[in-house]
């Protein structure tokens, strides 16, 4: 897969504004190495009550597995938490981080067909969060945001 370096920078601009938002939100995340998932296979990032812990790695991977941490505090995780298959949660986490790495110039695509409520509810959330920090219209971002996905 060929990256270009505007796609570096953007992700490690939205890695930024994606920590500054969870520390903002009390949402600690810790970064280690060799990290396991509960049925002891590697694994790139873990979510639970306790905050978020993510693999050391590029700052595409690290930018993108931030990303699906989130999806899963903001779905599977707390108050509001809806309880899905194992496969369901791994596939609205994965489509959330598309989402944000699309929308913010990071490279890929979302695939429009899981698009659920509840993808683009979770998607919406966060970006109103990141824009948050920047000041901008929340309310415009949201409205440029929900056309383009009601256009497809």
């Amino acid at each position: 897969m060929i990256v270009w370096p505007e796609q570096r920078e953007n992700a490690e601009r939205l890695r930024r504004r994606l920590l500054e938002m969870c520390n903002r939100r009390g949402v600690p995340v810790r970064y280690a190495r060799e990290l396991k998932a509960q049925d002891g296979k590697p694994a790139w990032g873990l979510a639970n009550t306790d905050g978020i812990e993510i693999e050391y790695a590029d700052v595409l991977r690290e930018t993108s597995t931030l990303v699906h941490e989130l999806a899963h505090q903001c779905l599977h995780i707390g108050p509001g938490a809806v309880e899905v298959s194992r496969r369901q949660e791994e596939l609205e986490a994965e489509t959330v981080a598309a989402v944000l790495l699309e929308a913010y110039g990071c490279g890929g695509q979302a695939p429009r067909e899981r698009f659920t409520p509840r993808v683009v509810k979770c998607s919406n959330f966060l970006i109103a969060e990141i824009e948050l920090e920047r000041g901008l219209d929340i309310a415009q971002s949201l409205t440029n945001f929900t056309a383009a996905l009601e256009a497809i």
